[in-house]
């Protein structure tokens, strides 16, 4: 049995990337909800509801890298660096 998806009449469907910050994520202890929430820092606050009892055979994939980090424009002389190295090295092959 698959679950008829609604929306507010007013409300427009919108989908996108979402980057932010894993604050916290949790199933209902009771089991009464089918979804895991994860709640997202980014602009603002995010709450994430993924569907992990689905019954029409679809897949949940999800990844957390807690190691995760932004490059940033203080990255740029490491990276300009590495490609340096990479590029001397294979023409010395």
């Amino acid at each position: 049995m698959t679950h008829a998806r609604t929306k507010p009449p007013a409300q427009q469907r919108s989908y996108g990337v979402l980057v932010g910050t894993i604050r916290d994520g949790r199933e209902d202890p009771a089991g009464h909800s089918p979804h895991y929430e994860i709640w997202v820092q980014a602009d603002q606050n995010y709450r994430i509801a993924v569907n992990v009892r689905s019954v029409d055979g679809s897949d949940v994939v999800a990844h957390y890298d807690p190691n995760f980090t932004k490059p940033t424009k203080l990255d740029l002389h490491d990276a300009r660096q590495q490609r340096q190295l990479r590029q001397r090295q294979s023409h010395q092959r």
